[in-house]
């Protein structure tokens, strides 16, 4: 009685161990792939930032999300944020985050004042960042066309719309 007992103890381990094993790696394998999506989309965010790099005309690019948006609306079934700083996108959700950088520097913000003298271009403010936003919406990438001093210059902006 006691072998028979015993047996089916060990049998009942057993089937435990392995339960454990396989929700285990299904909750890597999940993680996995959110951490790859997670990725993709900081990737997307920069190669369409770089797109932008280096051309001598005014473009706008608006990013939308969810939907048929290029971007999606979730990442691994959670929300998340994205914040663009004058060198990287970055995107975050829970308790993750993922970076990519841009090739040109771009300006975190929507510039009004489009005529600016010499002093006032050396002197535009990279840093800073356009702040943690939600999927949702439209990130805008623009180049921009600055007259500064009679004299066109080209910088990319980026910044939020509705």
């Amino acid at each position: 009685m006691l072998d028979w007992l015993a047996s089916k103890l060990g049998a009942l381990i057993a089937v435990g161990v392995m339960t454990a094993f396989v929700l285990g790696f299904f909750a890597w394998h999940h993680s996995s792939l959110a951490d790859r999506e997670g990725q993709a989309v900081a990737d997307s965010i920069a190669d369409a930032a770089d797109s932008l790099a280096g051309l001598e005309a005014g473009a706008v690019l608006s990013l939308s999300f969810g939907g048929t948006g290029l971007l999606p609306s979730e990442i691994g079934g959670e929300t998340y944020t994205v914040n663009i700083s004058a060198e990287m996108a970055t995107v975050r959700a829970g308790s993750r985050a993922w970076v990519s950088h841009f090739v040109e520097r771009c300006i975190p913000r929507n510039l009004s004042e489009r005529h600016m003298n010499l002093t006032e271009f050396r002197g535009l403010d990279f840093s800073g960042w356009t702040g943690e936003h939600e999927s949702t919406g439209h990130l805008i990438l623009e180049r921009a066309v600055l007259e500064v001093s009679g004299k066109a210059e080209h910088v990319t902006l980026a910044y939020w719309g509705g």
